[in-house]
């Protein structure tokens, strides 16, 4: 029910009572109405404790599928999370979409078929949902799905692709909306 609420525990050594304050403040929050995210004022509090997946200490590569309609057209790819964080985004056959940056493009992850097709799996019936993966050995991991990503703040370089991104939400909504009626798809 909320956004950037991790805690990452590496060792029993951890304060466990720093991360015990940290997480009540959490769970008494609404984060709902933060940023006018109304749809996260509905998700039940608690906590989500999960086996860490990465190597090491290092996070492993988030992948987010940007799915319009049922068909993931882009992904934006996450490096280096807990460090230096950026990320990069391609289009559906892994060309770069955003402006070019220092980084070198990386490779495709070994499942990008499997994980396209899980995101289009679990976006069918949306105008527009993100899909969060993550690909750990050689197996595709899901992470979670989301209605507002970077709260609809985030900017993308260059303005085209938010032009691009936006077109590609509101066709799928009008082909919902001819298909289902303005009714349908109300998370």
């Amino acid at each position: 029910h909320g956004c950037n609420q991790s805690i990452f525990v590496h060792s029993d050594a951890a304060n466990w009572d720093h991360i015990r304050q940290k997480t009540a403040r959490w769970v008494a929050g609404n984060y709902g109405f933060w940023l006018d995210e109304w749809l996260y004022s509905h998700i039940p509090r608690g906590l989500l404790i999960e086996p860490f997946i990465g190597t090491n200490d290092a996070l492993p590569v988030d992948y987010k599928f940007f799915v319009f309609g049922g068909r993931a057209e882009f992904v934006q790819v996450h490096l280096d999370r807990a460090g230096r964080h950026r990320w990069i985004v391609f289009d559906r056959h892994w060309r770069r979409a955003s402006s070019p940056s220092s980084d070198a493009d990386p490779a495709p992850p070994r499942n990008l078929a499997r994980m396209m097709e899980a995101a289009e799996t679990l976006g069918h019936g949306f105008d527009f949902v993100r899909v969060d993966m993550y690909e750990v050995g050689d197996r595709p991991l899901f992470g979670e799905m989301t209605f507002y990503p970077g709260s609809g703040l985030h900017r993308l370089d260059p303005v085209s692709l938010d032009d691009r991104m936006g077109e590609l939400w509101t066709q799928a909504k009008a082909c919902r909306i001819m298909k289902h009626g303005p009714q349908a798809n109300k998370p």
